[in-house]
């Protein structure tokens, strides 16, 4: 996926970052963001002059995230090309998010994984707050979506017009979401991009589960950015959690 155009269409996307700054602002910083992308919430949060670590596997995104980090505000931010699996910074943090609907990504052995390290890189009263889309929603979609137009936005350096077409399939226990991108030129040609994410529909049970045997303790649930208390219609499933010791 070309990270340019990934990060146009992630940055019309910004309902939940005035979420993410209010956390930043109760619990304080450095912030560890895992599975920071091209740093649609990074970047908001360092314009905020917040200190914030990034970490993402991806090596195109981590470039050009690397690249658009304006160069008075570089001191502010260390990116880490890693997995947030196996991680090891050394260093503890009084917040630790995982937005944007990442941890549906990976199954629950691999979810097992990331707390162990999130509980390694929590100060002892630190939060650790992840979001990720409603499963109990997600469950009752139908089994296939036909493609949509999503979104429609230019290109940050040729200027043309990008159609974005989303669908879905659900199989077994997870959902794939498959995004077309159609990059328009006005000779007529369109160069063709696509994005695939599959989210796994564990219930919110599960990560409750997942996170006490990893010795992290859920605090609160959330089913929407305002604080709404999670329902099994919510859109989101927001969980916030700390250290057994200190919850």
């Amino acid at each position: 996926m070309d990270p340019v155009i990934y990060h146009a269409h992630n940055m019309l996307r910004s309902e939940d970052l005035y979420f993410w700054r209010g956390l930043v602002v109760e619990r304080g910083f450095p912030i560890l963001e895992l599975g920071c992308g091209t740093g649609r919430v990074l970047c908001r949060l360092m314009k905020d002059n917040y200190d914030v670590v990034g970490i993402d596997n991806d090596p195109k995104m981590i470039a050009y995230l690397q690249h658009i980090i304006p160069p008075q505000l570089s001191s502010l931010v260390q990116i880490v090309q890693g997995d947030m699996r196996t991680f090891d910074l050394g260093v503890q943090f009084p917040l630790i998010i995982l937005p944007c609907n990442t941890l549906s990504t990976f199954d629950a052995r691999d979810r097992q994984q990331i707390f162990q390290q999130v509980r390694k890189h929590l100060e002892p009263q630190g939060v650790f707050v992840f979001s990720i889309p409603n499963t109990l929603v997600l469950k009752d979609l139908p089994t296939e979506g036909e493609p949509d137009l999503e979104d429609e936005f230019k290109h940050p350096a040729t200027h043309n017009p990008i159609e974005v077409y989303s669908s879905w399939e659900k199989k077994g226990n997870a959902i794939t979401f498959r995004w077309q991108y159609l990059h328009m030129y006005p000779d007529g040609n369109t160069i063709e991009d696509e994005h695939v994410t599959t989210h796994y529909l564990d219930l919110p049970q599960a990560y409750v589960a997942e996170l006490r045997a990893s010795g992290l303790i859920p605090v609160s649930a959330f089913g929407d950015f305002d604080r709404q208390p999670f329902n099994p219609d919510s859109p989101y499933f927001i969980l916030f959690a700390g250290l057994a010791a200190a919850a």
